[in-house]
């Protein structure tokens, strides 16, 4: 995989050619990454990304008890349709729907310097292929990322 083979190789490979590459290669719509505690919106990348203050405005979800319960113990957090939230957490349902996010693939992790990740894969407006191979490959590109050196 070139994006591997990038972020192995000596040349520089900064963590938005990371994030773009993977847009790229894996055709997914949108990233957004967030960091700290409680979370914040740091990234946008993909071709759905230049709505910019709709994203920041519409991301405390992330930062949502009932959302945050979802995740594994190993980070992990598969959303096939939004539709989930609306009674179980009618707020968080909203925000999603502002985004015109229909589903998403998030992981936990850390950086470089141990601070915690959030990295979210997403599926605007329609149906994802969110098949196992695609969660395993993102699965193994988000473990890469405490290799990268995130810009702040």
């Amino acid at each position: 995989c070139s994006i591997m083979d990038r972020v192995y190789s000596d040349l520089p490979y900064s963590f938005d050619n990371f994030l773009d590459d993977i847009c790229l290669y894996m055709d997914i719509p949108r990233i957004t990454v967030y960091t700290g505690s409680p979370f914040k919106l740091i990234r946008v990348s993909g071709k759905m990304s230049e709505d910019y203050e709709l994203i920041m405005k519409n991301s405390e979800y992330v930062n949502n008890e009932n959302y945050l319960d979802r995740f594994d113990k190993k980070g992990f957090f598969l959303l096939n349709n939004v539709d989930f939230f609306k009674v179980n957490a009618p707020d968080v349902y909203e925000q999603l729907k502002n985004m015109n996010i229909f589903s998403l693939v998030q992981f936990k992790t850390q950086d470089l310097s141990g601070d915690d990740l959030l990295i979210s894969f997403e599926s605007i407006g329609k149906s994802a292929p969110w098949n196992p191979q695609t969660i395993k490959y993102l699965n193994l590109l988000v473990k890469t990322t405490p290799l990268l050196d995130i810009k702040y």
